[in-house]
């Protein structure tokens, strides 16, 4: 039987920030990175665009062609180079499922800040360079038993969570199910047998209860309570000024979105497509997010699903599930932060299929759209905004 592979990349990755005004100027260097690369098809290059700007992970061969331009494109970059773990779900995923959300709590509760990255096929969680040690450490112990040994930790997790009588807590971590037998050797952690924690914070988003439209304000804004305070809990910072926030809440974006497939050879066919998507696009519910991640052969795309009929036929593969986007909002989170990752995996406890994506300043949650209403009940916040697609340009 197929397993889970763990696989500790080679390549140090930049994280880097352009803001929405300076879109255009980095035009240039977005197309060199997207289409320039080598022969061998090796490397990685990643952007998620949403309202707060585009989100740049990549390699030194991408990067410096932002480098080549910096004079005319103002990238932010994070204080730190990251390593990537990435994680490839076989067919043992749908027997013990949410291996990502388990690691990402196990790095949590271990003081480790992650990024991650969800595709159409797998998962990377990046990991600073100086906590690589200490994070590939938790990784092998977290997955050196078997499936039922893991089975058994899930479930001693929700014990824990629901003796604490508020399992959003620090001291509390959120169960998460987790991944079949590790073994480790030279960097490379292979799970055989039978999908912005860096600048995020730390318990989880989660809470009880039922949630319902309250008011309108240029789109659905829901309240949800527990019977306790409606509120999120604050966030593990490493600086005592990082705790520091305004409200946190969630914002359901507008764009509906497929995850798929564009086929490696039909890359080129597909630039207009891809131009047309990352720069003229003026639907503002298209332009709520999406994400483009190529890695050595494979290209993944997160995308709203009118954008494909832009596609050269046959480009790309995919199931048609749609899904939509839940973003955390209120607070640009520090990279030293830690737990967000784990926090916006809070849906999971309602064992619904989720994909998660780091931003430079936050994380977006994905969720089937047929899950969205059990999805947002898992949310402990003061304010759920539901973005319309006549109103999320507001």
């Amino acid at each position: 039987m197929s397993g889970i592979y763990v696989t500790l990349l080679d390549d140090p990755l930049w994280v880097g920030s352009v803001a929405p005004d300076d879109l255009p100027a980095a035009t240039w260097p977005v197309l060199k990175a997207m289409l320039d690369a080598p022969g061998d098809k090796t490397g990685f290059f990643s952007i998620t665009q949403e309202e707060d700007g585009l989100t740049l992970v990549m390699d030194a061969r991408c990067q410096a062609a932002f480098t080549e331009t910096s004079h005319s494109v103002p990238v932010s970059y994070a204080p730190q180079k990251w390593l990537a773990f990435e994680i490839h779900l076989g067919a043992l995923a749908w027997e013990v499922p949410g291996v990502v959300c388990f690691l990402s709590t196990m790095m949590a509760e271990s003081a480790i800040s992650i990024l991650n990255l969800s595709t159409y096929d797998r998962d990377f969680l990046l990991v600073s360079e100086p906590d690589v040690q200490k994070a590939s450490g938790v990784i092998r112990e977290s997955l050196q038993t078997d499936v039922d040994g893991l089975k058994e930790a899930m479930l001693e997790l929700d014990v824990r969570r629901s003796a604490s009588g508020h399992p959003e807590q620090l001291d509390a971590p959120l169960s998460r199910e987790t991944a079949p037998l590790c073994s480790w050797e030279d960097g490379v952690a292979e799970q055989s047998g039978a999908a912005g924690d860096g600048f995020r914070g730390g318990g989880a988003l989660a809470g009880g209860g039922a949630w319902g439209v309250t008011g309108s304000v240029e789109g659905a804004v829901l309240s949800h309570c527990n019977g306790l305070s409606c509120k999120l809990p604050l966030l593990r910072a490493s600086q005592p000024g990082c705790a520091e926030r305004g409200e946190l809440y969630i914002k359901v974006l507008a764009a509906k979105l497929v995850v798929v497939q564009l086929q490696l050879s039909m890359l080129q066919q597909s630039t207009n497509a891809l131009v047309k998507r990352l720069f003229f696009d003026t639907n503002a519910a298209r332009r709520s997010f999406w994400s483009y991640t190529h890695t050595d052969c494979d290209v993944s795309l997160i995308i709203d699903e009118t954008s494909l009929r832009d596609f050269p036929e046959g480009a790309i593969l995919g199931p048609p599930t749609r899904w939509r986007a839940v973003k955390l909002c209120g607070h640009q989170f520090a990279f030293d932060e830690t737990g967000v990752v784990s926090a916006m995996f809070a849906p999971y406890k309602e064992r619904l299929p989720l994909l998660n994506v780091s931003t430079f300043s936050t994380n977006v949650t994905l969720v089937e759209e047929k899950d969205l209403d059990r999805a947002l009940g898992a949310f402990e916040v003061a304010r759920i905004i539901v973005e319309s697609e006549e109103h999320s340009d507001v």
